[in-house]
C-alpha cells in the first residue's frame, strides 16, 4: 500500500516511525494507524520526526507535511536507535544482532511491541 505526501512523493507500508526527541521507534502499517496514532492531520507528529519506509525512502514531517529527504538511511546510526529502542523496552540488555537493510530493523522493532 502506498499513500501520497505533500510534495508528490510516496510512502510505501510499512514504515518506521522516529522521533528525534525520544528512543521509542513503532512500525507503521498504513496510512490509517499513522492517523491513529497521531491524528487525522498528524497534529501530534513533531517538526523533523522521521518516517523510514519500505522502500528505504527517508521522509521528514516539516511544515504539516512529510516531505522526501535526499538522505539515505545511515545502517550504523539506524542499528544504535534500534538497540536503544530493545533495552528501552526491557526485552533485553544491548543485543548483539546486526540490521542489514530496513526491513531487518522493522522485524526486531515489531518482534519488541
Amino acid at each position: 500500500m502506498t499513500t501520497a505526501t505533500k510534495n508528490s512523493a510516496v510512502i510505501h507500508w510499512p514504515a518506521l516511525h522516529l522521533s528525534p526527541q525520544a528512543d521509542e521507534l513503532l512500525v507503521i502499517e498504513s496510512q490509517d494507524e499513522l492517523s491513529g496514532y497521531f491524528g487525522n492531520d498528524q497534529q501530534l507528529l513533531l517538526n523533523n520526526d522521521l518516517l523510514l519506509d519500505s522502500q528505504q525512502h527517508v521522509f521528514v514531517w516539516r511544515e504539516s507535511g512529510w516531505h522526501l529527504s535526499a538522505s539515505v538511511i545511515d545502517m550504523d546510526w539506524l542499528q544504535r536507535r534500534v538497540q536503544q529502542h530493545v533495552a528501552a523496552a526491557d526485552v533485553c540488555c544491548i543485543s548483539k544482532f546486526s540490521l542489514h537493510n530496513l526491513h531487518d530493523a522493522i522485524t526486531v522493532v515489531k518482534s519488541t511491541s
